[in-house]
């Protein structure tokens, strides 16, 4: 019965309560099949570790893993609001107002050869075509000038002209790249069978002027003529 005792307090560790005595457990050891024998720790800090001061926040991370499935899914749910606001934002952000569609006024003033002129515009294609066919005359400083989006060799001809025009070819920046005289053709003369009068050169304003005035302005090529080109590249179609 002794031995049965002593084998109890070995397996289970002893308190001793007695004056000076620790109160702390003392885990049992384990006994291995080999003789050998180790001690089960209880559950708590590691070894070495001290403990957290009453109240403390426990760690960053703790904290992180510390969040439940709602909160994860409340989180993601805001996450993908913000990203779908700010798709949202990029697709109907405000472009401001859409840009209006120049138009060029029925006449523009231009400096030729030192003189003034007051000449139609044609920056349609309808209005290239028509340009001065049908006019029986023009004022004194009249004419028209023609605006085309870009710069390319041009080609005209006296269709259905009822007066002799005076033609001056112009480059992209408004200088002169080639003059000539178109005089009137007999009526109902055929399209293909008129003279064709060119630039030689890339053209993007054309202007015609009542038949001789070209005598009296003595231009050459390089000329630099006065015209609002800037209005009427932007509205040239």
């Amino acid at each position: 019965m002794a031995d049965r005792r002593r084998d109890l307090k070995h397996r289970t560790g002893s308190r001793s309560h007695g004056p000076g005595a620790s109160t702390r457990w003392r885990p049992a050891a384990r006994e291995h099949g080999d003789g050998r024998s180790s001690r089960v720790e209880p559950p708590g800090p590691r070894r070495g570790a001290a403990a957290p001061p009453a109240g403390a926040k426990p760690p960053r991370a703790a904290r992180a893993r510390a969040v439940g499935p709602r909160t994860r899914v409340a989180l993601g749910a805001a996450a993908f609001c913000v990203l779908l606001g700010l798709v949202g934002a990029g697709i109907g952000c405000d472009r401001g107002p859409a840009a209006a569609v120049a138009v060029a006024p029925d006449t523009v003033e231009a400096t030729i050869g030192g003189r003034s002129f007051t000449l139609q515009t044609a920056v349609t294609e309808e209005q290239r075509y028509r340009g001065l066919s049908g006019v029986a005359s023009l004022p004194p400083g009249g004419g028209m000038v023609f605006a085309f989006p870009d710069a390319a060799p041009r080609a005209f001809v006296m269709r259905d002209c009822l007066i002799p025009l005076d033609i001056v070819f112009l480059d992209p920046g408004g200088r002169v790249i080639r003059t000539a005289h178109m005089p009137l053709e007999p009526a109902g003369t055929p399209e293909r069978s008129l003279p064709r009068y060119e630039s030689g050169y890339p053209s993007q304003f054309v202007i015609e002027l009542a038949g001789g005035t070209l005598e009296t302005l003595r231009l050459v090529a390089g000329d630099a003529v006065g015209l609002p080109y800037e209005a009427l590249r932007a509205a040239a179609e």
